[in-house]
């Protein structure tokens, strides 16, 4: 007999990232702000004004590259609307991208920093997932045509799996608020339209895909196991 979890279910551990202060650089450059979260879309180096991330909440994972040379880089998003980029070196912000709404899930990096297919993927509350170039931090426009990104109409809370078979073909699988569970090419950021699955609540754990399943958990208190290629649910699932 199957058992009804109680509680909303989130396979990810959120990590605070709570060391000592990044200090923002100060090279001003196009597209950067003086204060507050910015502007939607918008990329550059920091602020010419000194500052900290101190006033940005932040509950999600960090990704780190330190094995690129010459990379030694962090990407961490914030709940002031804003993914920042980090030398893990001296804890200087080097770049930054503002979305629509708080940054409550973590940073994907696909393959080394400098391969030629090199994304870095984040969703966001505002309803989209992103795709950034991760050193410049710019949409993937000509990629993921015609916008950099993949609009839900939903929040974003859920941190995406990437299933990478080959390096032409990998996959993103995430929730969204609205209880679907989304998969898209990870190369071009079209919606795969033979999969579909629907919870009867937000979507905000992280999925995981083993042996041809996708395991996660929703806020409907049931966690659930779908066919990675149509999103039918296994049997006996959920539990």
């Amino acid at each position: 007999m199957s058992r009804k979890l109680s509680t909303a279910i989130v396979f990810a551990i959120a990590v605070v990232f709570a060391a000592a202060p990044v200090v923002l650089a100060q090279t001003p450059g196009a597209g950067s702000t003086t204060s507050g979260p910015m502007a939607p879309g918008a990329t550059g180096t920091p602020s010419s004004q000194m500052g900290t991330m101190g006033t940005d909440t932040i509950n999600a994972t960090v990704a780190v590259d330190e094995w690129t040379p010459a990379v030694n880089s962090a990407w961490i998003g914030s709940e002031g609307n804003t993914v920042y980029v980090v030398n893990t070196g001296s804890g200087t912000v080097t770049n930054e991208f503002g979305t629509g709404g708080a940054v409550k899930s973590s940073p994907i990096l696909s393959f080394g920093v400098r391969a030629t297919d090199s994304n870095l993927y984040i969703g966001s509350t505002d309803g989209k997932m992103y795709c950034l170039n991760p050193i410049s931090m710019a949409l993937q426009t000509a990629s993921w045509t015609p916008n950099g990104y993949y609009d839900t109409g939903s929040a974003i809370q859920s941190t995406a799996y990437l299933e990478i078979i080959d390096s032409s073909n990998y996959f993103l699988y995430f929730g969204a608020d609205n209880g679907s569970l989304y998969k898209l090419n990870a190369k071009t950021g079209a919606l795969i339209g033979a999969f579909s699955f629907t919870a009867k609540g937000p979507i905000r754990s992280s999925p995981l895909v083993y042996k041809g399943y996708v395991y996660f958990g929703s806020d409907d208190g049931n966690c659930y196991c779908v066919d990675k290629t149509t999103g039918a649910a296994r049997s006996g699932w959920p539990v």
